[in-house]
């Protein structure tokens, strides 16, 4: 029978990831949907310590920072700018900003603090460009993370070419193998478009992406492409994958992309542990229809209960709680 679409097979990577790997993921909201999965089968993962970032300049200059070996420089009052009555940083997601300039502060360095710690051990490295169209602070001559609707007068658009991403990234990435040979790269593209300058300015966007991928991919052999962008627009390559703005992938496309990605870098021992980690996820997502008290229900929560014991056993690096039924 013919086949009607131009289907994407999953190749195994050279590295594998499991159990014992610390994922670090920084980039765009596509980081933030394959975090989510990979956390919620407890799987060591710290996700954009900046908060979501798009442009590849901006990713580097964040991992110069985490992956620093010399005296943690942290963000000052200096740093952050001030517009409609918060304070931002401009290498910070929005989320960040505040009204009270000392806690934007704290928390921000705070987050850096707890990435550095997290980076001692990080042996796998996620990274996912989103767009190399950029925008300049024009105050300081440099590209920004974010622009927090500040007025446009201030900032002058740039797009990134080949050459200066894998400049930015080259020495970063040669002093994180320096200082921990066994990590690995994993590079994606995120299929999210950025659609707000129009189709053809976010191809040609996605284009350098891509090509400075493979230009990063020759120059460093720890690192692996994985595609994400390419499963969306060419495998899927139809809106019924796509939530309504018709721009951000839903949640069968993302189970699909985490499908393959599952295959790409687990083994068949850390897979039988995920399976096990979703069905007891499953059981402990269920809530009682007639309450706690039931005759079926007490058989499931000790059914729950001996899953979870045994999975403990088995997997000391697990992190359950036996849930408080009494409460619900």
């Amino acid at each position: 029978m013919q086949t009607f679409r131009t289907e994407l097979k999953p190749r195994s990577a050279p590295f594998s990831i499991d159990y014992q790997c610390f994922m670090l993921g920084i980039g765009s909201c596509f980081i933030e949907n394959m975090g989510s999965m990979l956390s919620a089968r407890q799987l060591p993962f710290l996700q954009n310590p900046f908060g979501i970032v798009y442009n590849p300049l901006s990713m580097a200059q964040q991992l110069a920072t985490i992956f620093s070996s010399e005296t943690p420089v942290f963000f000052t009052e200096k740093d952050l700018v001030q517009q409609n009555g918060l304070w931002h940083s401009l290498q910070h997601h929005g989320h960040f900003s505040g009204e009270n300039q000392t806690l934007v502060l704290h928390n921000i360095n705070e987050n850096i603090e707890k990435a550095r710690v997290f980076a001692q051990k990080t042996n796998r490295l996620f990274l996912t460009l989103g767009t190399a169209n950029t925008f300049v602070w024009k105050e300081t001559d440099a590209v920004v993370a974010n622009c927090h609707k500040i007025p446009p007068q201030y900032f002058t658009p740039k797009r990134l070419s080949v050459a200066e991403i894998v400049e930015a990234f080259t020495p970063v990435f040669e002093k994180i193998f320096l200082q921990n040979p066994d990590c690995r790269i994993i590079l994606t593209v995120s299929p999210i478009r950025h659609t707000r300058d129009g189709l053809v300015e976010n191809n040609r966007s996605k284009a350098v992406l891509l090509l400075a991928c493979e230009a990063l991919c020759q120059r460093f052999s720890p690192i692996y492409y994985f595609p994400a962008y390419e499963l969306v627009m060419d495998d899927l390559r139809d809106y019924r994958f796509y939530e309504r703005d018709m721009i951000h992938p839903n949640a069968v496309a993302i189970d699909y992309i985490w499908q393959q990605f599952s295959d790409t870098f687990f083994d068949k021992k850390t897979k039988s542990i995920i399976e096990e980690v979703e069905k007891i996820n499953q059981m402990r997502a269920h809530r009682p229809l007639h309450g706690v008290d039931t005759e079926g229900y007490q058989k499931f929560k000790k059914q729950l209960d001996e899953k979870v014991k045994n999975a403990l056993e088995k997997y000391p690096f697990l992190s359950y709680e036996l849930i408080d039924f009494t409460n619900l």
